[in-house]
């Protein structure tokens, strides 16, 4: 059953062809692997620029270092809580941890993973955890 609203979105800042070629990948695997648990594509974000307007539930791989500002956007860009995944290379752990103390100063509700146990089903806790938490029903 596919969750409402709920999309995966993957940020990076592409300042090479060989990171944005990484991003991709990062974006194509998870998304295949998400995507049997009913969580829709919402694409690959290289800049804040890139952050769509509407706002929907998220969850979001920071590939890459960089991206906080792309990150804290893509969460104001509408009410509802995301879940960053850090993948472990290129600075996305100092990246994510950035977003997170910027969104827990801020009082906003987030959900945390890494690449080794960001699997679709510590996903779909960690998105439990935030709608319980929280009182998210859409």
């Amino acid at each position: 059953m596919r969750e409402p609203g709920l999309r995966f979105y993957t940020v990076a800042s592409a300042l090479r062809p060989e990171t944005e070629r990484y991003a991709r990948k990062v974006y194509e695997e998870l998304s295949k692997a998400l995507k049997a648990y009913g969580v829709e594509g919402g694409g690959l974000i290289l800049s804040p620029e890139d952050v769509p307007a509407r706002g929907e539930f998220a969850i979001v791989a920071v590939a890459t270092g960089g991206t906080e500002t792309a990150i804290l956007k893509l969460y104001e860009s509408g009410s509802r809580p995301l879940i960053l995944v850090a993948t472990g290379l290129a600075n996305s752990l100092a990246a994510a941890l950035e977003a997170a103390a910027a969104l827990k100063a801020r009082e906003k509700p987030y959900g945390w993973s890494t690449s080794k146990t960001g699997t679709p089903w510590t996903l779909a806790r960690s998105w439990k955890e935030l709608r319980s938490t929280h009182g998210f029903t859409r």
